[in-house]
C-alpha cells in the first residue's frame, strides 16, 4: 500500500519535475548566450579602440589579430 502511494505521488510529480528541468536547461542556455554576446561586445570595443588609435580599418586589425597567435582581443 505504501509503495502504491509513493508511485502515485511520483507519477503526479514527474510532469512538474520534467518542466522544471527543462526550464533550468533553457535558463542555462540563455545565460551562455548572454556571456557569448558580452564577450563579443568586449572584443568589438577593443578592436574599435585599436582602430581609432592606429587609424587602420577594423577588418585589417581583425585579420592581423587572427594571424598572430599571441594576440589577445578577449
Amino acid at each position: 500500500m505504501k509503495k502504491q502511494i509513493i508511485l502515485l505521488t511520483l507519477k503526479k510529480l514527474l510532469p512538474k519535475i520534467t518542466k522544471l528541468h527543462n526550464d533550468i536547461k533553457e535558463i542555462r542556455e540563455e545565460a551562455k548566450s548572454h556571456e557569448k554576446l558580452e564577450n563579443i561586445y568586449e572584443k568589438a570595443k577593443k578592436v574599435a579602440t585599436i582602430s581609432e588609435i592606429s587609424k587602420e580599418p577594423t577588418r585589417q586589425i581583425i585579420e592581423i589579430a587572427n594571424k598572430n597567435p599571441n594576440t589577445k582581443l578577449h
